[in-house]
């Protein structure tokens, strides 16, 4: 699942509530005999709103009247509520949201890091034309690039080469 950059023009849909577009990219997992089953899709949503503290005073308000963070909120519930087995966080204010909740963080987490996310999952197996791959492939492929990421500092080549 891909979690954008630009929130206010890939993420949401602004004229829709914050519960709309918590589950715009699950609709199929609420949907019955072709119609949208509101208890499902209202649970799901409740428990979003409290897992990642999102400020709404109710899921039906629009999302253009929350802030800027809880925007970004809705985006990675919207994200998760799909249950991927993969996450491509492409922007590092999304590393900044989820550290935030560890309560550690320096203000650039994230950043610079989406080459190195596709090269672990590409060395784990994964095809750049899409697909599925292992996951454990793709821990390997990540601890790959951390490997030749320490070696090359501690042979003092310079990251600008």
């Amino acid at each position: 699942m891909l979690v954008p950059e630009n929130r206010q023009q890939l993420g949401l849909v602004p004229t829709l509530s914050v519960a709309s577009n918590i589950t715009l990219a699950s609709l199929a997992k609420f949907t019955k005999s072709f119609f949208l089953s509101k208890q499902l899709e209202s649970s799901d949503v409740t428990k979003m709103i409290s897992a990642l503290v999102i400020k709404t005073s109710t899921p039906q308000q629009l999302i253009g009247s929350l802030s800027g963070g809880n925007q970004q909120k809705v985006v990675v519930a919207k994200a998760l509520l799909t249950e991927p087995k993969f996450y491509c966080w492409m922007n590092r204010r999304a590393g900044l949201i989820i550290a935030s909740q560890l309560l550690a963080a320096p203000p650039a987490t994230g950043e610079s890091f989406e080459l190195n996310a596709i090269a672990a999952v590409v060395l784990g197996g994964t095809s750049l034309s899409g697909g599925r791959g292992p996951v454990g492939g793709t821990l390997i492929g990540a601890f790959v690039i951390s490997v030749l990421s320490a070696g090359l500092v501690l042979l003092g080549v310079s990251e600008f080469w």
